[in-house]
């Protein structure tokens, strides 16, 4: 009896055993059906479960960790392109941000490095002092501006200087900017006379400088670079160096021009910029010239410019060169000044050089002589006269552009 009690309380206790394992088991495969876990039904059932189910929480985790860099790669490489974006904008160089540069008087001439130089000079015997259209004229068909008066005082310049400069002569080096090195310019007062000059390019071969000066020369007006009738490429004069540095050594008074074929204020900029870099190592005492020269098949006469564009092209070069401390001169011939610019803007604000050729001295070994006429005209106030192109320079074989300068500097 005792034994029968026994038994049943064994089943009984088995029953409820294995009805629980079997509710147990089907909580499990629900599970699995709804996370699409295969589960082996053996001993280490809840293990495998487990474990599986640690792996795809973590997957879940590692996937909207690669969707968060993801999008916070996207969104940084969004704000990197937005600022790209703002400075290219704001360092675009048109010709309305460089006259409001100019305005402001914050110029920064374009580094060297910055702009597209030839490497060789290969400019033609045109792109020169007069290669564009000349001005021939007989000189008895000018008006005489010269009086013995003014002969006597530039023969005896050298005595009266003295007394005309006081105490308001003193050399200053002007500061440039930060793009370049300081502009070696010595500002000296200027005063009034007649001095002759020359301007020279690599068409005059190697010079003997000491003759020049020998010969009664003063000054050189010398060609840095210039910019190619043609193409349009920039390129340095390939006997500058050579030239400014023998000009220096024999103690002349040395000027610069550049040969210009600007078509835009963008064009000015850049060549008052090459102008500046390669002067900026040198004593220039006379002043730096804007030569911008037309003639048929030059790239400037088919832009066909209104006198309002390339007033502002002279403005830009001349303004560049004067923010580093050079003093700044246009040239033209007289038919130029008279037509393709604003004749009367340019003249109140620059120096002004004027080429004019008399017949006399043009092409011949006859020299202007201290007494001789030359030419005066009320609408073109100039200051330098190229007047003609001779073969009498001592220490230079064959014909030379040359000049008279009506000041001069201590």
């Amino acid at each position: 009896m005792r034994f029968s009690k026994l038994l049943e309380l064994v089943k009984g206790f088995l029953s409820v055993y294995y009805k629980q394992s079997l509710i147990g088991l089907a909580c499990v495969a629900t599970v699995a059906i709804v996370t699409g876990t295969v589960i082996a039904i053996n001993s280490n059932n809840t293990k495998v479960v487990a474990e599986e189910n640690v792996e795809s929480t973590q997957s879940i985790e590692d996937s909207e960790t690669d969707e968060t860099t993801t999008q916070e790669i996207l969104e940084e490489t969004t704000e990197a392109t937005a600022e790209t974006e703002i400075v290219n904008e704001d360092t675009t160089v048109t010709d309305e941000n460089i006259r409001d540069m100019i305005e402001s008087g914050t110029i920064e001439v374009i580094p060297i490095e910055e702009l597209e130089v030839a490497e060789n000079d290969t400019s033609n015997k045109d792109e020169v002092m007069g290669g564009g259209n000349i001005d021939l004229v007989d000189n008895s068909e000018e008006i005489v501006a010269q009086t013995q008066a003014q002969t006597t005082q530039a023969q005896t310049s050298e005595a009266t200087q003295s007394q005309e400069t006081t105490s308001s002569q003193q050399e200053t080096t002007t500061q440039a900017p930060t793009t370049t090195e300081t502009a070696t310019t010595q500002a000296s007062t200027e005063y009034s006379t007649v001095v002759k000059g020359i301007d020279v390019s690599k068409w005059q071969g190697s010079i003997d400088w000491n003759q020049v000066k020998d010969s009664g020369i003063t000054f050189v007006m010398i060609k840095c670079g210039g910019r190619y009738t043609g193409n349009g490429g920039l390129y340095e004069d390939s006997y500058f160096r050579e030239n400014i540095q023998g000009a220096l050594n024999a103690g002349l008074k040395v000027g610069i021009y550049f040969f210009s074929q600007a078509t835009t204020v963008t064009e000015a900029y850049e060549e008052a910029s090459l102008c500046v870099d390669l002067i900026k190592d040198y004593n220039i005492t006379y002043p730096v010239a804007f030569d911008w020269e037309s003639a048929s098949g030059y790239r400037v006469t088919s832009a066909n410019l209104s006198t309002t564009a390339l007033t502002e092209i002279c403005e830009t070069f001349a303004d560049t060169v004067k923010s580093y401390g050079y003093t700044p001169m246009i040239y033209f011939n007289r038919t130029d000044w008279r037509n393709a610019v604003n004749t009367s803007v340019l003249t109140s604000k620059y120096k002004v050089w004027l080429a004019t050729y008399y017949s006399a001295y043009y092409y011949t070994s006859t020299d202007w002589q201290y007494g001789n006429d030359r030419p005066y005209y009320s609408d073109i106030p100039y200051c330098m006269w190229q007047y003609g192109v001779t073969n009498v320079v001592n220490g230079i074989s064959g014909y030379v552009d040359m000049d008279l300068a009506l000041f001069d500097y201590n």
